[in-house]
């Protein structure tokens, strides 16, 4: 009977201590993808905890394994970025101490602010915007069998989509406005003037991923005529939907970690037609914000 009892007091304690071991969570790892995991949390959790909260992961057993930075939570799930260790799937996370959490906000304050993207969280990466742009355009084309240089300036306006497509790679995908005006020296006056709806792919390559993140790509651009204002040099029903294209180079200035300035340069070239070729030069610049 006291072997009994003894045994069966044993097997209480060892329950015991499992369960005392194991931390106060209810936050549990579904999903782990190199440093990404997706954590299932409680409905108090998914009130409490916000984006760059650190968390520790722990085994069923109570053992701790690692640390995890939130980045984004939505709902009663949230993406995380392992700091530390090695976690993994059915781990259960509980909130760092708050010792660690003094110490982590103190190198924060001291720390510079560095806002760098990579594609580790890609649908918190990515941004939606506004562009504006001023081009100057340049038509050489024959006037009265004359050779005649015609040279103008536009302003357009367009909305953006930027994301990353891989970690250095970023695509940009943009609509607007976009006029092409030129005039000049004729014996009568030499001009065009066409309004054109624009759809642009860019694809950039970012140099660095900072808060200056500098890039240089290429793009494409189709361009449908909305309306032509005037014409003396193009005849009117020769003119149709064209396409641009050429390279640019950038910079997408990181105002927060939410908000950026795009800044860009570019040069692109129009189909050659019978009698004519143009290009043009735009410098852009817009706001953009994470979507």
């Amino acid at each position: 009977m006291n072997v009994f009892k003894s045994t069966t007091l044993t097997s209480v304690f060892i329950l015991l201590f499992f369960i005392v071991g194991l931390p106060a969570h209810s936050g549990k790892v579904v999903k782990v993808k190199k440093k990404l995991v997706v954590i299932k949390l409680s409905k108090k959790e998914a009130r409490r905890y916000k984006p760059n909260l650190i968390l520790n992961a722990y085994t069923k057993r109570g053992k701790k394994r690692g640390q995890i930075k939130i980045l984004k939570i939505r709902k009663r799930k949230a993406v995380g970025r392992i700091l530390s260790g090695k976690v993994k799937r059915s781990y259960f996370v509980k909130r760092a101490s708050k010792k660690r959490k003094k110490i982590t906000r103190r190198r924060k304050k001291g720390a510079s602010k560095n806002y760098e993207i990579t594609n580790d969280d890609s649908s918190r990466n990515t941004y939606l915007g506004v562009l504006t742009g001023m081009s100057q355009n340049t038509l050489e084309t024959i006037f009265a069998g004359n050779p005649k240089t015609l040279t103008g300036s536009s302003t357009g306006i367009k909305m953006f989509y930027d994301w990353p497509l891989w970690d250095s790679i970023w695509v940009r995908l943009s609509g607007g406005l976009q006029p092409f005006t030129v005039d000049g020296g004729c014996p009568t006056e030499c001009k065009v003037n066409i309004s054109y709806i624009t759809f642009d792919g860019l694809m950039k390559y970012m140099i660095s991923k900072n808060k200056w993140r500098f890039w240089v790509g290429g793009f494409f651009s189709a361009l449908v005529p909305m309306s032509v204002d005037d014409s003396t040099v193009l005849n009117k029903d020769s003119i149709a939907t064209t396409s641009n294209f050429g390279g640019a180079l950038g910079l997408d200035y990181a105002l927060s970690d939410s908000y950026m300035i795009p800044l860009s340069v570019g040069y692109g070239l129009f189909p050659d037609g019978p009698d004519s070729k143009s290009n043009a030069v735009t410098v852009s610049i817009g706001f953009g914000f994470k979507w």
